[in-house]
Parts: C-alpha cells; sequence; structure tokens
C-alpha cells in the first residue's frame, strides 16, 4: 500500500488563486454536496501519522527438534550498521507493493540462504507498533529442512531457544521515561497554552530475557511475549 503524501505549500498557492468572489463560490458549491459513499466505498485504509511510517514482517520460525519445539532466533552479524550482534527474528522492510506476508516469507528466505519450501507459515500474529519506527507486522511459522550452523553478512549465526524457556522464565522489566521537549519556537502563545503544557514523562518500558549468556531484548522480546501468551496448554 503506498503513503499519500501531501504538499501543503501546494495547498496554501492554491487557495491564494481563489481570488475572485466567482471563483470562492464555485469552489464552495463544488463541495456543498459530496458523494461520500461513492469516494469511500472501496477505501483501502491507511495510518495516519505526523511522520513517515515505516512498515515491515518479520517471521517467529519455530523448529522441532528431537521433540522439542524451538524459537529459531538470528544473532546479527558484527558489521551491520543498525543493531550489530544484537538477537533478532528474520525479517524486514517492506517493499513497494509487497504484501506483509510476502515480505517476512522473502526476508527469512534470504537471510537464512533456503527457499521458501523450508518455512510453512501457519498464521499472521499481533502487529507490533514501534514507537518512531513504524509497523512491524509478525507471522508464526514452522520451519523445516534448513542448515542450523549457516553464516554470512546479516547473520553471525543461528541460536535455538525452546519455547518452554519462555512459557516459565519471567522478562526483567526496566521502565524508562520519556519526555517531550518542544522547539524552541513552538507557538505557545499563539495556540494559547502554558509553556508547560509538555510538561511530562510517559513510562517506557523495556524488557529483557536472559537465556544462558544471551539477551533478548526490545522489540524481539515483545514479540515473544505477546506470542507465548497465546500459548495455554
Amino acid at each position: 500500500m503506498e503513503n499519500l503524501t501531501i504538499d501543503f505549500n501546494e495547498n496554501i498557492d492554491c487557495h491564494k488563486n481563489i481570488d475572485h468572489h466567482e471563483n470562492i463560490e464555485n469552489h464552495i458549491e463544488r463541495y456543498k454536496n459530496i458523494d461520500l459513499e461513492a469516494i469511500f466505498s472501496n477505501h483501502c485504509p491507511d495510518i495516519i501519522s505526523s511522520q513517515k511510517i515505516m512498515l515491515s514482517s518479520v517471521v517467529i520460525p519455530v523448529i522441532n527438534i528431537d521433540g522439542v519445539d524451538n524459537i529459531l532466533l538470528e544473532v546479527r552479524g558484527n558489521k551491520l550498521k543498525h543493531q550489530p550482534g544484537e538477537i533478532s527474528f528474520p525479517g524486514g522492510k517492506m517493499e513497494a507493493d509487497e504484501r506483509p506476508i510476502d515480505t517476512a516469507v522473502r526476508e527469512f528466505c534470504e537471510e537464512l540462504m533456503c527457499n521458501e519450501d523450508s518455512i510453512d507459515i501457519i498464521s499472521r500474529l499481533n502487529q507490533y507498533i514501534a514507537p518512531n519506527k513504524g509497523i512491524i507486522y509478525t507471522f508464526l511459522g514452522r520451519v523445516k529442512n534448513i542448515d542450523l550452523g549457516i553464516s554470512n553478512d546479516e547473520v553471525e549465526r543461528l541460536l535455538l531457544v525452546p519455547i518452554s524457556f519462555f512459557k516459565t522464565a519471567q522478562p526483567t522489566v526496566i521502565m524508562n521515561k520519556v519526555s517531550f521537549e518542544p522547539a524552541d519556537d513552538f507557538p505557545f502563545e499563539e495556540m494559547r497554552i502554558p509553556k508547560d503544557y509538555f510538561d511530562f514523562k510517559v513510562d517506557n518500558e523495556v524488557i529483557f530475557y536472559k537465556y544462558e549468556n544471551e539477551i533478548i531484548w526490545g522489540i524481539t522480546a515483545y514479540i515473544i511475549r505477546d506470542f507465548v501468551s497465546k500459548i495455554n496448554l
């Protein structure tokens, strides 16, 4: 889905050109009886945001080893520009006109150097809203016939963690404080609001799982916690 980009300066110039009474009346007449039903009959909902939203997809890959279901995670390459050495799911940014599930499968195959036959998507799971980063679509998949010893520029190594670990372990929870700092030229007087209007802090939860000598935290940990909360045997 393509995002709609609006040039506000262009809209302002457009209104400046309506400088005759007749043009103004025509402009008003045009918007008197709007056929909203026709305009929105095939509307595809998008996202309202003050910033450009990045859409990504990941797979929660589950692989059975000797009768034990494990979540298959990646240890990211140390030479990567973003989050080197951290633990994450296979996944990445959606390309233009690509469906979330297509992104998830494509990224899985690229990073784990396999073909689509190696992953069976079971279900789409909850999507994660990443503050100031975007939306991450998540999919549950069953993995088969894969080389667990792979290593490439993106993936230093693979990490297997039993689902049972996440069902019994309680993550460490740290509450950070996030504050809002208005710009120096923020129009407080024009908006008739006091300068202490934004003088508050918001709690921001960060969670950590420690498995053996590995730390699984942040977005990956959030997605895992939500996933395993759905498994009640």
